[in-house]
């Protein structure tokens, strides 16, 4: 009996436990599936940006194969007249609106990035989109590491709930095999007594009959 009590106050924590990890694992659950979420539309938008880029230069290959250098340049400023212009600029009012769209300060400061590295670059004579692509690969790392962050620890916590599972499944079998035993030995416990009643019945009939003799 003393086991069972052992056993059911641990199952009273394990229960505990496994509601208190259950309610963590659904609000990082939740928290995960939003970040997911976000985060696709971030490397989506990125992804948009960087086609936007490739058209402009006339592709990845451009540089070595399409326009040199410094008629590319020349092309550059010619889109890049104003800093006006390079607000407007597709690439990056593309980062700009999804900033908005999902609140994102990682975003926001990326396209203040680009804004200021196209201005920056244009203005020294380098190639502007260069620092671009540059700073949106850059972002797309980042953004890949973190959705890979979240999800190890989302697997942490599937792992956690899982055992906090299985030990309360583990402890509730413990508990029904003791309380089994408990109720086979209290039912012998009872055949027993049952048994010394009747034979201290028979010991008092015996004394009642020696009495009766001896008279």
């Amino acid at each position: 009996k003393a086991d069972l009590e052992v056993t059911t106050r641990d199952l009273n924590q394990d229960t505990t436990a496994l509601a208190e990890t259950k309610r963590d694992c659904e609000t990082k659950a939740a928290e995960y599936e939003a970040a997911v979420k976000s985060r696709a539309e971030e490397l989506e938008a990125l992804a948009k940006a960087k086609q936007v880029l490739a058209a402009k230069t006339g592709g990845a290959e451009s540089l070595s194969y399409g326009l040199s250098q410094t008629s590319f340049l020349q092309i550059s400023r010619s889109w890049l007249s104003s800093r006006s212009d390079l607000e407007k600029f597709e690439a990056v009012r593309k980062i700009r609106d999804l900033a908005k769209t999902l609140n994102s300060l990682e975003l926001a400061q990326l396209g203040s990035r680009m804004t200021s590295a196209m201005h920056a670059q244009t203005n020294n004579g380098e190639d502007p989109f260069a620092k671009v692509k540059g700073l949106i690969v850059d972002m797309i790392a980042r953004l890949e590491e973190k959705a890979s962050a979240d999800a190890s620890h989302k697997a942490y916590c599937d792992k956690e709930l899982a055992q906090s599972k299985s030990k309360k499944e583990s402890k509730i079998a413990e508990i029904a095999k003791l309380t089994s035993k408990i109720d086979t030995t209290s039912a012998r416990s009872a055949q027993l007594k049952r048994e010394v009643a009747a034979l201290q019945a028979s010991l008092g009939d015996l004394a009642a009959a020696q009495a009766t003799m001896t008279k």
